[in-house]
């Protein structure tokens, strides 16, 4: 659970994790993959909302997958959802690394738009962030964590035809 007690650790600790990875690779999204917190207190949602703000002005988006029950509804109460926003909200890991390679594709293309469109000197009302337009394909794949257990290492390999 995410409480008073540990919610600023726990962001301390995401912060941590972005700012050491800054260095080898600009991080543009975070998956936070939400199956151990089984609820949330108003201070945790407080911690989240600051989470989200503080990436969103750095150009980083946050994804949420797998909410529990009680999570979500507690969510919804305090109006985190909607800050947030809905679309960033997925049952499954996947949905949501999926939607993020979908989102960063969209926005190229917008961005390119843009330039095309500042140099032919026409509207910019026009450019939409058009996700669902993109189609993003299973590749090989090799990844090895340690997660389960520190004693033992698991390897995913994923094999496309």
């Amino acid at each position: 659970s995410m409480y008073f007690a540990n919610a600023a650790y726990v962001k301390d600790m995401i912060l941590t994790y972005v700012s050491d990875l800054e260095e080898v690779n600009k991080t543009e999204y975070l998956v936070l993959e939400m199956t151990p917190v089984v609820t949330i207190d108003s201070t945790a949602v407080h911690i989240l909302q600051d989470i989200v703000r503080d990436f969103r002005s750095r150009d980083i988006q946050t994804a949420f997958c797998m909410v529990g029950n009680r999570v979500d509804k507690t969510m919804c109460k305090a109006h985190l959802k909607d800050f947030i926003g809905e679309q960033w909200f997925f049952p499954t890991v996947h949905d949501a690394v999926n939607y993020c390679l979908k989102h960063k594709q969209a926005k190229k293309r917008r961005e390119q738009k843009q330039m095309e469109t500042q140099a032919m000197a026409l509207d910019v009302d026009d450019l939409i962030l058009d996700v669902n337009s993109i189609n993003v394909q299973q590749s090989n794949e090799i990844g090895i964590s340690n997660d389960s257990h520190s004693t033992c290492s698991v390897v995913y390999i994923t094999l496309t035809k």
